[in-house]
């Protein structure tokens, strides 16, 4: 954070797409995406007005965290209408770089020259371009996937985890049964969500998606270390971050540990509606703690993003230049100050404009004011 009468940098994070990011400012969200054909789309639009509530602390982070889902949910399925070819057929045809191959080179094979023909585009507007039109519906169906997966996740690490601890006889009437039953659910969550990333970071597909992730960091890290956004300075950045959402996970489950832990054992039924109900607050908590960690350098914020940074060893990998390129193009398009185009761009994820450059290195623009960007969902 700047001080001594220096600007503070803009406060953006976002998350990993197919073949692209989604980048979220203080007043825009912005999407890039490097279509088969090697072009990166850019799109841009602007957030609706903070609600008060976003002040409130632990409330805004339970706000914070459920928007973010539902627009990177939305993302991720426009994303995927770009791919009109998978990655697997786009790299075939050499469109986007082999694992191994060299950046540079690929970067001059992806032009427009060539690509099949287009989908239906709906109208652009000045901040919201022209894009594959969407089924109708479309909304719904972001909606429902967002529910099926808040669903999921408290299904998989609430309620089973509790569920298996159960299954072993503590004797929860004692304070130290109690600790006990409340680690071994967390040793239970923390090893579904290990078991989790290691099996999809088998796929191949999924290892991209952790190269954009990679990408973003890099692009966030370079800003936040008041460098130019440019392909060589971002290269040099770690592709870890505090404020990662694999540490918020992190988080949630330390906390829990200590939520639950004050509170009496009854049968499993209650137990589980109890953790139901509390998994908002426990969230909050998580959040706060988060946020503090990633605007501090102190002792204590050291040592809770320690296992959420080491967790980053399995969502992370090294990006190569172009999807470097694409985590530049989407940080910039989500700041205030951008003055590019947004729509389709050349193949090495530039704006049709020059003044895309003018947006690169500024970092005279003020902080989120409710800090709720974080580094990744």
């Amino acid at each position: 954070m700047a001080g001594g009468g220096e600007p503070r940098k803009e406060s953006i994070g976002g998350s990993a797409l197919i073949e692209g990011l989604m980048m979220i400012g203080p007043e825009y969200s912005a999407m890039a995406i490097r279509k088969p054909n090697g072009e990166v789309h850019i799109s841009r639009e602007k957030l609706p007005p903070k609600s008060v509530l976003t002040k409130v602390p632990i409330v805004r982070g339970v706000i914070g965290f459920a928007k973010q889902i539902a627009m990177s949910t939305k993302s991720l399925m426009e994303s995927a209408s770009f791919m009109e070819e998978g990655p697997a057929e786009a790299e075939a045809e050499g469109k986007i770089p082999a694992e191994g191959a060299d950046p540079v080179e690929a970067a001059g094979e992806g032009t427009a020259e060539g690509a099949g023909p287009a989908a239906p585009e709906t109208p652009a507007t000045p901040d919201r371009p022209a894009k594959p039109a969407r089924q109708a519906g479309g909304d719904a169906v972001i909606y429902v996937s967002v529910a099926i997966s808040v669903i999921l996740v408290i299904g998989l690490f609430f309620i089973l985890p509790n569920f298996l601890a159960g299954l072993i006889g503590f004797d929860k009437g004692t304070r130290s049964g109690a600790i006990l039953y409340n680690l071994t659910e967390s040793a239970i969550k923390v090893a579904m969500f290990l078991a989790y990333l290691w099996l999809a970071s088998l796929l191949k597909d999924i290892k991209r998606v952790w190269q954009y992730h990679g990408a973003e960091h890099k692009a966030i890290n370079c800003h936040e270390g008041g460098e130019e956004l440019t392909t060589e300075n971002v290269r040099r950045h770690s592709v870890r971050h505090r404020r990662c959402g694999t540490s918020f996970m992190f988080l949630v489950i330390f906390v829990s540990v200590l939520f639950f832990s004050l509170l009496p054992l009854r049968g499993t039924l209650f137990n589980i509606v109890i953790r139901v109900l509390l998994a908002p607050l426990v969230a909050g908590v998580s959040y706060e703690a988060l946020r503090f960690a990633g605007r501090s350098d102190g002792v204590f914020s050291r040592v809770i993003s320690m296992p959420g940074l080491a967790f980053q060893r399995l969502t992370t990998k090294e990006p190569d230049d172009l999807q470097i390129e694409v985590g530049i193009a989407a940080f910039n398009a989500a700041r205030s100050d951008y003055a590019g185009d947004v729509g389709a761009a050349g193949a090495d994820g530039s704006a049709d404009t020059a003044d895309a450059a003018d947006a690169s290195g500024a970092a005279d623009v003020v902080e989120a004011a409710d800090g709720t960007a974080s580094a990744c969902p």
